[in-house]
């Protein structure tokens, strides 16, 4: 994921909304993310067994990020400084 981030967008820093689906490699995808350089807002991640959802909600705690709320499979996490990055829209994050 990473390297596709570097070719196609070098300048960008942020993305406000990342949809991962990808047949059950969501793991490896975001362990390829190098998070330092690049963040996002809001996530919505295909979710499988619950030792795959642990490891995702490990990964993505550790690099900011905490789960909101999930429907079947679907499983949402927003960054733990949503309301910083968005304060100037007048959103705020929902507590779940």
């Amino acid at each position: 994921m990473d390297s596709l981030l570097l070719e196609y967008a070098p300048h960008t820093t942020f993305f406000d909304f990342l949809s991962l689906d990808v047949e059950g490699a969501e793991i490896s995808v975001l362990d390829s993310i190098d998070f330092t350089r690049v963040g996002f807002g809001v996530m919505l991640i295909e979710g499988g067994d619950n030792e795959k959802n642990l490891a995702m909600h490990e990964i993505l705690e550790s690099k900011g990020y905490s789960w909101f709320f999930q429907s079947a499979r679907s499983i949402w996490y927003v960054n733990v400084n949503f309301d910083e990055i968005y304060k100037h829209l007048g959103v705020k994050h929902l507590d779940h």
